[in-house]
């Protein structure tokens, strides 16, 4: 994700600004760019509804709506992954960890944000 987001913030304005490429060419690049990774919308949608419901924004049916009608993508992956799953109560139980790789994702993707222009490398540390 991160990479996708360097990529977005050194190449993103080429892109938008180029001649040789069509909007939708542009559009497809852009979106390949920014898209996050189903557990990340799934949290992100789930804080904007709460803060919507939370906050008492006036008319906020509309924008409930268009944001769970973004997860209709990841919900039938995962509804089609469950049928073919051999052993289908082991996964649908593993969904029960969803909340704590939720909170651990969502505090990578804050932290790679904060620290995008770091160009340090360290090398990982390597077991004998």
């Amino acid at each position: 994700m991160l990479g996708n987001a360097y990529v977005l913030l050194t190449v993103g304005p080429r892109i938008v600004m180029s001649r040789r490429a069509s909007p939708a060419q542009k559009l497809d690049a852009i979106a390949e760019l920014t898209q996050l990774g189903p557990v990340l919308q799934v949290t992100l949608v789930g804080f904007g509804v709460a803060a919507a419901t939370l906050a008492g924004v006036p008319n906020a049916a509309p924008l409930t709506i268009a944001l769970l009608t973004s997860l209709v993508r990841p919900v039938v992956y995962s509804s089609l992954a469950m049928i073919g799953d051999p052993q289908p109560v082991g996964a649908l139980l593993a969904f029960g960890y969803l909340p704590v790789y939720a909170a651990w994702r969502l505090a990578n993707a804050m932290w790679g944000l904060i620290t995008i222009r770091d160009r340090r490398w360290v090398r990982t540390r390597r077991t004998p």
